[in-house]
């Protein structure tokens, strides 16, 4: 069996079998938009219990990627109402809620989530932000946080 999951976001060019040099089944691997996790996607949930309790897998990996395309139409569609019939604008509501409620702050760094949205309200439309933006940057390592600790306030994982 897998020691490891791996959560990671399904637009990454990158495959996690590559990043982490490893053979079919050293990973058991889940890929989403933007590699979010919440109890509510059955889809995320079936394939935690299952790593977890059928598998055993002892460490669970949420990777996010610089210029991830969930995160950048989060950004891009924070001030204008998306249609929300769309699965895509549903399933990247929470990326879009971090973008509007991040306080994030680091020690000696200028507070880049705040910066890119104050930038943003005045804008309209929003563009795309650039792959180097800061605040983009930072939503992205932000996102990875929430589902991080999503996974571990899951009840099944919290029990495990």
């Amino acid at each position: 069996a897998p020691p490891f999951m791996f959560l990671g976001c399904s637009d990454s060019r990158v495959s996690e079998g590559t990043i982490f040099h490893s053979l079919p089944g050293e990973l058991f691997a889940e890929r989403n938009i933007a590699n979010q996790f919440r109890e509510s996607d059955t889809n995320a949930e079936a394939a935690l219990i299952y790593a977890v309790e059928h598998l055993g897998v002892s460490h669970i990996l949420v990777m996010g990627h610089y210029g991830c395309g969930g995160v950048a139409t989060a950004i891009a569609t924070a001030f204008s109402p998306p249609d929300m019939t769309d699965p895509i604008q549903r399933f990247i509501q929470p990326i879009r809620e971090l973008y509007l409620n991040s306080d994030r702050h680091v020690p000696d760094i200028p507070p880049e989530i705040e910066q890119l949205r104050e930038k943003n309200r005045r804008t309209r439309p929003v563009p795309t932000p650039e792959l180097h933006e800061p605040g983009f940057r930072a939503l992205v390592e932000e996102n990875v946080k929430v589902n991080v600790e999503r996974i571990l306030e899951a009840a099944r994982v919290s029990a495990s």
